[in-house]
């Protein structure tokens, strides 16, 4: 996928998706309600009810900053004694606390 570009508050700004994944996710706990019939043409489930579903970040830059966008927790990593860790220490991240003590 190429390079998007963008324009906001006259400043002009360049983008790309970035794939980080898939993961599997009970069809019934993502879609309620929702008849399987309806949902399964366009995301079909293998044998245990799994859909595959992608995780995408968004990469946003300028001449300034540059900002990735996660919203799938891509950003952290457990390390070998099972504790969250940032991927990116250096970086400055914002995050809900109920979010971050929900998978520490």
């Amino acid at each position: 996928m190429g390079l998007k570009l963008i324009a906001l508050k006259s400043q002009m700004l360049e983008y790309q998706i970035v794939k980080t994944g898939f993961f599997l996710a009970d069809g019934g706990a993502m879609f309620g309600a929702i008849p399987k019939r309806a949902w399964s043409r366009k995301y079909p489930s293998d044998e245990q009810n799994r859909c595959c579903l992608a995780m995408n970040c968004l990469l946003v830059w300028n001449d300034d900053r540059v900002v990735l966008l996660d919203t799938c927790g891509g950003c952290t990593y457990r390390d070998g004694e099972g504790n969250l860790r940032v991927t990116f220490p250096n970086a400055r991240h914002w995050v809900g606390e109920k979010q971050w003590l929900n998978n520490a």
